[in-house]
């Protein structure tokens, strides 16, 4: 079945999963996994109560004119302005040429602070190389809507930027044009990286390492004057991306063809590619965090790969407080994804973690339509159609544990599901059947009582909270439906726009108590679907939004691109009051 019927009928079914009351289900997989869903999300959010407040800091602009799909002008505009933003004579210039103002660069991927700076890289068109990437057969032909272009077949690939924010001057600079001035080498390293998926800053030096034709590629900046100091490709690695600065060590995770590593710098201003392999795992360490004295580490893997999706936990730290080499081969797998999934196509990944009030909080990870692929791989005599789509979708998944290693070691589900569906392949239908768990969720449902939530995509202790930041693909789904001529009743696009789109920010304020919503439409701009990046001082939580809504450029609209955003509470607000 194509994937186009299998969206229509999905987003169809959506009106009545979503927005009715449970009802009893006729008697085949399709009907059985909508009462399914039905009989959990049967129920709308309670309004948002933020004590909260935030502000745009910066926002990506608009940086090519778009004349049309395949066009021979479209990617020659973007070279010609790179990596600058048009003017406003350009952009008029464009209209006037029947074009349409186009911004690509899409998402915060790799944020970092170091003194008054915050530091990011970006990654553009970053939906266009999710379909590229992801969904095999399903790829969609090349699409263009009202609020994005995807020209496929990797025609939508536009080198990142690198940015400084100045906190105290409330500047932005451009770093890029240092890297292309430095020399062919440096040019060609981030001319050919197709995002900078990962920042961090220690001891007087900035890293951004990204994902580069051949390997992971990285660039150094001085932290504190803004120099650049170079830039190296890791031939040997495929992933990057978190960085975490732990007991005053700064560590990040890598993958490479068969599982990953964690890395330890040994670096300095004078010599910034200098790494000492601390953890040999089987499977790629997506994110990392400090809990109890150790480092744990979630990882991305496939339902067949050998590492899969897991939970590693490192060896204690020795008397220096940091990893060595010697801890290399003596991390342990804590907590795998089948403890809690029963179905092996269910795609998930690794998603954020964060040490928290006594417990190490984790989440996951799900592309909406991966499931289907590796359901048509493992079960090839099955139809791979509405049923399966719905048997395989996950929204995200909320785990904590605490007291690891002893005999009060404990595991809990905090959001999720007591029951999920899992394909019978001797029956050759769909059930539905007891987590592997067999617990109740402590809090809520999956995606933390949102349908869509899909990605974990950021945890981050601040004023004593633990943030959570989620991607919410809602809006996504309904632009690819305008985009098919597929019509959702008014009512449902309606309701839904006035309380689920965007992106999700939540608040745990204590272990003893449920996630509070701080916001649910994307920090008040619903085409941020994802909060992605997130750190915090002891005043701001800065936040990288994901927005690859690239169309989106009407100045009467909220528009698309990435945005900077800093979030915080009442005293801080009062402080800036009073200072300005």
């Amino acid at each position: 079945m194509s994937k186009n019927f299998c969206i229509k009928f999905f987003l169809i079914g959506l009106a009545v999963i979503v927005f009715t009351f449970p009802q009893a289900a006729p008697a085949n997989d399709k009907d059985d996994l909508e009462g399914y869903w039905n009989g959990y999300y049967g129920k709308i959010f309670p309004a948002e109560k933020s004590t909260f407040f935030w502000d745009v800091l910066a926002k990506a602009r608009v940086d090519e004119c778009f004349y049309g799909l395949q066009d021979a002008r479209n990617r020659p505009s973007f070279n010609a302005v790179f990596p600058g933003d048009f003017s406003s004579a350009q952009i008029n210039a464009c209209i006037s040429d029947t074009g349409k103002p186009k911004v690509n660069q899409a998402y915060v991927w790799g944020l970092a602070k170091s003194g008054d700076h915050v530091w990011f890289g970006t990654v553009a068109n970053t939906l266009c190389l999710v379909f590229n990437g992801f969904y095999g057969p399903l790829t969609p032909s090349p699409m263009v809507n009202e609020s994005w272009a995807c020209e496929m077949n990797y025609k939508d690939v536009r080198p990142p930027r690198i940015f400084m924010y100045d906190t105290k001057t409330k500047q932005l600079t451009d770093k890029t044009q240092s890297v292309l001035d430095s020399g062919t080498a440096d040019r060609t390293r981030l001319m050919t990286t197709s995002g900078l998926r990962s920042a961090g800053a220690h001891k007087n030096v900035v890293i951004l390492g990204g994902i580069a034709s051949g390997g992971v590629s990285m660039f150094a900046f001085n932290a504190r004057t803004g120099d650049y100091l170079g830039s190296i490709l890791y031939t040997q690695y495929n992933n990057i991306r978190q960085w975490r600065v732990i007991n005053n060590e700064l560590y990040t995770g890598v993958g490479k063809r068969s599982g990953g590593e964690v890395l330890r710098w040994t670096g300095s201003v004078s010599d910034p590619f200098q790494f000492e392999t601390v953890g040999e795992l089987t499977g790629d360490p997506a994110y990392l965090v400090k809990h109890d004295n150790r480092i744990f580490a979630s990882t991305w893997g496939g339902p067949s790969d050998s590492g899969g999706t897991v939970l590693y936990m490192s060896p204690l730290f020795g008397s220096d407080k940091k990893l060595t080499a010697a801890d290399a081969a003596n991390w342990k797998i804590k907590w795998k994804l089948s403890d809690y999934e029963v179905e092996p196509a269910a795609f998930q990944v690794g998603g954020a973690l964060e040490s928290f009030d006594g417990y190490l909080y984790w989440g996951t990870m799900h592309v909406p339509g991966t499931g289907l692929v590796y359901f048509s791989q493992m079960y090839p005599d099955a139809e791979a159609g509405v049923a399966a789509f719905l048997g395989t979708y996950r929204p995200i998944v909320l785990f904590r544990g605490k007291q690891f290693e002893t005999k009060k070691e404990r595991i809990e589900l905090l959001y999720g599901t007591s029951h999920l569906p899992k394909y019978d392949t001797a029956a050759a239908r769909w059930t539905i059947v007891p987590n592997n768990m067999g617990q109740a969720p402590k809090y809520g449902l999956a995606g933390i009582n949102n349908f869509f939530n899909n990605y974990t995509w950021a945890m981050q202790v601040y004023k004593d909270q633990l943030f959570i930041g989620t991607m919410d693909w809602l809006y996504l789904g309904g632009a690819i439906a305008g985009s098919l001529g597929i019509e959702i009743p008014e009512n449902i696009v309606t309701l839904a726009r006035s309380r689920f789109d965007g992106a999700d920010l939540w608040t745990f304020q204590s272990a003893g108590r449920p996630a509070d919503p701080v916001n649910l439409n994307g920090m008040s701009n619903y085409l941020n679907y994802g909060i992605r990046t997130m750190v915090a001082d002891k005043d701001f939580l800065y936040i990288g939004t994901a927005n690859p809504m690239n169309l989106a450029t009407d100045p009467t609209k909220p528009d698309g691109g990435w945005e900077l955003i800093r979030l915080y509470d009442q005293k801080t607000k009062n402080k800036l009051m009073y200072l300005d």
